[in-house]
């Protein structure tokens, strides 16, 4: 399920636009459901719906570990965006599962390893990518309505905002910390001004405990 309102900034009144985004997440995964059947067919695959709460159960225990860094920029994860970049999809997927192997919960990493596989016709791979991708984001966009401070989206790292924002096709225009939560002013496709808010307490917190410094 999604919950998306999103506040409008030139003026008082606000757009719930909680009923589209529903909408729109619904067709993504119905697509993703009819495409994957038909491609994974003849490799005798069902796919199914993913579970939100098991992927904010496996977000949790990930961000949860001692040594866990919310800095998603590691030498080796930018080798992968490199690969893909020149085409070369199967070092690219090659470098990504080893990446996901340590860290299984970077969207960014996935979304484009999911493409990277339908590219070379690996279709049960994408499958498999493509539901993990849409689970992560769903338990994203289910742990708050992204409105308020109160009830913004929980996240376990700056990047999953980015592939948030992403995914309901929002452009970032600036960003500013209030009250422990990132306010991300977007414009939306029509061309709206909306804010989304994003609770980065859990980033914060282990942010000082590698000592991060913000930029």
């Amino acid at each position: 399920r999604v919950q998306g309102t999103l506040h409008k900034v030139s003026g008082p009144l606000t757009r719930d636009v909680g009923r589209g985004e529903r909408m729109k997440r619904t067709v993504i995964i119905i697509s993703f459901l009819a495409l994957a059947c038909c491609l994974s067919y003849a490799e005798d695959t069902s796919p199914t719906l993913p579970d939100s709460q098991e992927f904010t159960k496996l977000r949790n225990t990930i961000a949860s570990r001692d040594d866990y860094n919310p800095k998603w920029d590691a030498d080796d994860r930018t080798a992968i965006f490199e690969a893909h970049k020149e085409k070369d999809y199967r070092k690219a997927i090659t470098l990504a599962e080893k990446w996901l192997a340590k860290l299984p919960v970077d969207t960014s990493v996935m979304y484009v390893t999911a493409f990277n596989y339908l590219r070379l016709r690996q279709y049960s791979e994408f499958s498999r990518m493509y539901y993990q991708y849409l689970g992560l984001i769903d338990s994203i966009l289910s742990s708050g309505d992204g409105k308020t401070v109160n009830t913004a989206y929980h996240v376990i790292s700056l990047t999953e905002e980015y592939a948030v924002l992403n995914e309901l096709k929002l452009e970032l225009e600036e960003q500013a910390l209030v009250s422990g939560c990132d306010a991300m002013t977007c414009t939306d496709r029509d061309g709206n001004k909306v804010v989304l808010y994003f609770n980065v307490s859990r980033v914060l917190q282990a942010r000082k405990k590698f000592l991060i410094p913000d930029k």
